[in-house]
């Protein structure tokens, strides 16, 4: 008797059966795809811009013992909140963008 292994797709042994899977996809999709790819390093960049300057300002204030660079209207501060809205403004887009995903994926439903 040969041995069957485990699988988390069947349970008929692998040596004789496979799963292939396949999306067919258009090129509004595949644009649409990208557009949110694009989109998320756009946000994640901005957001780690933001976070940086958050880090800086505090390491800053621990090195240097100075408590007003914590506080609002700093330097560090105001370039940090500059970040805000676009940091807002990226996200929204990045939304918008899953969104329109979603409608072209909505749009052509597998049958």
């Amino acid at each position: 008797k040969r041995q069957v292994g485990n699988s988390t797709v069947s349970d008929v042994s692998s040596r004789s059966h496979a799963v292939l899977l396949m999306d067919i996809v258009s090129d509004e999709r595949l644009e649409a795809e990208r557009n949110v790819e694009q989109m998320e390093i756009k946000t994640r960049d901005i957001s780690n811009a933001k976070d940086d300057l958050k880090k800086e300002r505090l390491l800053r204030a621990y090195k240097e013992r100075d408590p007003d660079l914590l506080v609002e209207g700093s330097e560090l501060y105001m370039l940090q909140q500059n970040l805000g809205l676009p940091c807002e403004e990226a996200m929204v887009e990045l939304d918008a963008a899953r969104q329109a995903l979603l409608d072209v994926k909505n749009r052509y439903p597998i049958l």
